[in-house]
């Protein structure tokens, strides 16, 4: 009985620690892009992307004015390398009830990121070339 009541107090707490590193998987990272192409068309924004813990911050400057929007982070598919920042890290987000996907990809001619939000029955697409990455 002891043992049976051990075994099911160990399994709880692994079960417990489990979800919260599946909920935290992932390495944080801030991206640095001068440039969105917004539904087919480039535009001269710069864009800053943080990515910690559960949440994508997209922080985007242009005449001197920033604007914030915040992305809870749902689910993650990665293939990453952080020492070659190569792959693909694949997260499903949500801001304010839309769902939608934010994807990076590295590859030797280098990295790019796309923000695709469904709204409704539309989809509003974002696509970075990163300059840089920082790891946190």
């Amino acid at each position: 009985m002891k043992n049976t009541l051990k075994m099911i107090t160990i399994l709880i707490f692994l079960f417990n620690t489990a979800a919260l590193f599946a909920q935290n998987s992932g390495a944080n990272f801030t991206l640095n892009s001068s440039s969105i192409n917004f539904m087919g068309q480039n535009v001269p924004i710069n864009s800053i992307i943080v990515k910690s813990g559960n949440t994508l911050e997209w922080r985007q400057t242009n005449n001197g004015n920033t604007y914030t929007n915040y992305f809870q982070i749902t689910s993650t598919t990665e293939n990453w390398d952080q020492n070659t920042s190569m792959g693909s890290i694949v997260y499903a987000v949500n801001k304010d009830g839309l769902q939608g996907s934010f994807i990076l990809q590295g590859a030797n001619s280098g990295l790019t990121a796309n923000l695709t939000i469904n709204a409704g029955e539309s989809q509003e697409y974002y696509g970075f070339v990163i300059s840089t990455i920082n790891y946190q």
